[in-house]
């Protein structure tokens, strides 16, 4: 089965850092966000995933980003049987696990606009968090970095026909855990926007390839223009 890389035509990100939230709950739940960002050329190195918990003049504040992606799979669904995603990781900010998850906000919920606030709520389309669209978080590691979408992934790409994924901090943000007990911190990860590195390994079933063999019924396989199986020599010469 063929596989072909598909770039990302929308990509961005939303943080709500001028919220100040005073309590984790507000911050992790905002449902808008402060201020939306979207690339179009190569933008490097934008902290674009993050938890902060930090002291101010006010008090104690939090902090989240969301990054978000969208990739248009049209022209393979619904025959999709695999997906890797390709993100290109700067390497800056701090050891982090990211969680790549669904988002049914982002880009006006199907890649028809640009990323706005109001599509920040990590409750839709399920509290505490979305679907997982990998069995594993992966690194903020530099370069790019590889994952493997899970079957959750697969099948809303073929039923839609295209993809829209959130990367979620993984060890508070994702489970909803109150980063208070562990002091001060920013935790973020930097991810380099509209390189053209930042794609999916799409692996699919041309249409018709699995199902029919010039116009023969996968059931009727035995049978090709009306010879049997046994007779397969004498194809072309009937």
């Amino acid at each position: 089965m063929p596989t072909v890389s598909v770039n990302a035509s929308r990509e961005g990100y939303i943080w709500n850092g001028n919220s100040n939230f005073p309590v984790w709950f507000d911050a992790r739940n905002d449902p808008n966000g402060s201020a939306a960002f979207n690339y179009s050329s190569p933008t490097p190195s934008q902290y674009s995933v993050q938890v902060a918990y930090q002291s101010g003049r006010g008090g104690d504040f939090y902090w989240v980003t969301r990054s978000y992606f969208y990739w248009d799979l049209s022209a393979y669904a619904p025959n999709i049987t695999a997906i890797d995603m390709n993100i290109d990781m700067a390497g800056l900010g701090t050891p982090l696990a990211i969680q790549p998850a669904q988002s049914e906000l982002a880009f006006g919920s199907n890649g028809s606009s640009a990323l706005v606030v109001g599509e920040f709520d990590i409750n839709i389309p399920t509290p505490p968090s979305p679907p997982a669209y990998s069995n594993a978080p992966f690194s903020n590691n530099a370069g790019i970095v590889t994952t493997t979408l899970n079957a959750t992934a697969i099948a809303d790409a073929n039923t839609n026909g295209f993809l829209i994924i959130q990367l979620v901090e993984y060890d508070y943000d994702y489970p909803d855990i109150d980063p208070t007990p562990f002091g001060y911190q920013v935790y973020e990860a930097a991810i380099n926007f509209a390189t053209g590195n930042n794609t999916l390994d799409v692996t699919y079933t041309p249409a018709g390839y699995a199902n029919e063999v010039i116009g023969v019924a996968g059931a009727s396989i035995s049978e090709v223009i009306g010879v049997a199986g046994g007779s397969i020599g004498e194809i072309m010469n009937t």
